[in-house]
């Protein structure tokens, strides 16, 4: 959904995906570079407005020697600051991670085609900030999100989203692959996510609370394994206002115990 007044820019990413009943290929990913009052919907998240920079406060199981990348660069242009980890035992995750990295930058270094339409003497410069946080980490199972907050000269503010990779054994999974087969999973997932964000009283409009929660694979992509189940990480604007940042609802395993695979459950949760 995209709010009134919004200016639209596209940052098209590539990540991978071993689905085999999803589309996998280039996703673009709509940015709202404001000049106004508001301004973004979509997937590039929070270094700006979040915490959390490098790794969990748990030992790191699937790390050899967990470290954080760091690249940092400022032209005349743009300003980029970018962490993200690597040294995960497994070569398959450091090389998903690094490709993911690689296709946000990209796709960032594309020319803004709204920026020839402004005065010369707007000031700032364009910024890519990218941090991380490693969400789960088991003997078998890794989650890492990443912060990421696009910001675009003459913006009232930057567009911040979100971004999650999942792991299995070292193979990227998707959320469909972590359920049997003709479950209403996304739909239980759907109905307590709609009911946690009406609790908090952070959004009265009824029509765009039901369509950011509504049981599609685009208003669920973002999530990751925790202890107690999963949680879904909905970008700013997704189901409120921007100042209300990102909002992060843990579904329960309960809630969806009959529709997960048995060996999904032994993998991350051990039972």
């Amino acid at each position: 959904m995209v709010r009134q007044g919004q200016r639209r820019f596209m940052l098209s990413f590539w990540f991978p995906c071993t689905a085999t009943n999803h589309d996998c290929g280039n996703v673009a990913y709509p940015f709202n570079n404001d000049t106004g009052a508001s301004g973004m919907k979509k997937f590039i998240l929070i270094a700006l407005l979040a915490a959390g920079t490098a790794g969990a406060a748990s030992p790191h199981l699937h790390a050899v020697t967990l470290k954080a990348v760091t690249i940092k660069t400022e032209n005349t242009k743009q300003v980029i600051d970018i962490q993200y980890p690597q040294g995960f035992a497994n070569p398959q995750i450091n090389q998903a991670i690094e490709l993911l990295i690689q296709s946000i930058r990209q796709s960032f270094d594309k020319a803004d085609p709204d920026a020839q339409n402004l005065p010369a003497d707007v000031p700032g410069k364009d910024g890519l900030t990218i941090t991380y946080k490693v969400m789960f980490d088991n003997q078998q199972a890794v989650s890492v999100l990443f912060n990421v907050s696009a910001y675009r000269r003459g913006a009232a503010h930057p567009n911040n989203t979100v971004q999650t990779l999942n792991f299995i054994n070292g193979k990227p999974v998707v959320l469909g692959e972590l359920f049997k087969e003709n479950t209403n999973a996304l739909q239980k997932m759907a109905d307590f996510s709609y009911e946690a964000i009406k609790k908090k009283a952070i959004n009265d409009d009824e029509q765009w609370l039901r369509e950011g929660t509504k049981a599609t694979v685009e208003n669920y992509k973002n999530w990751y394994f925790s202890s107690k189940g999963i949680s879904i990480a909905f970008d700013p604007y997704q189901v409120a206002a921007y100042v209300y940042g990102p909002q992060t609802v843990t579904i329960p395993r309960a809630v969806i115990q009959d529709a997960l695979r048995s060996d999904v459950i032994k993998a991350v949760w051990g039972n």
